[in-house]
């Protein structure tokens, strides 16, 4: 039973669900693999906004790691080298979605 003013009780359960998020999307970017290639466990393991959150900041992080290679004059197809990558990644995904999935 909720006791008190709708405000103060609502806003509890807002801060709550916030927190939740931060610690999940935290938990995510621990957890990411290492070699970032194959990533199956890692994509059902937590819920979908926070794994979309942390594919997005390793895909920029990765992105601008290319970008500062070529800016130094380290490797001129550091961005080309990436965007093989991300496609490796996106092949990976695909074979897992066209897998015989559970229900859930």
């Amino acid at each position: 039973m909720a006791i008190g003013a709708v405000e103060h009780w609502l806003g509890k359960i807002e801060r709550m669900m916030t927190q939740s998020l931060f610690d999940k999307t935290k938990n995510a970017f621990n957890i990411y693999p290492e070699n970032g290639i194959y990533r199956d466990e890692w994509l059902f393991h937590t819920a979908a906004q926070p794994i979309l959150t942390i594919d997005m900041v390793m895909w920029t992080k990765g992105v601008e790691a290319a970008i500062y290679e070529m800016m130094k004059g380290k490797n001129a197809n550091a961005l080309k080298e990436y965007d093989a990558f991300s496609t490796l990644q996106l092949q990976q995904m695909i074979k897992l979605v066209r897998s015989p999935l559970k229900p859930l």
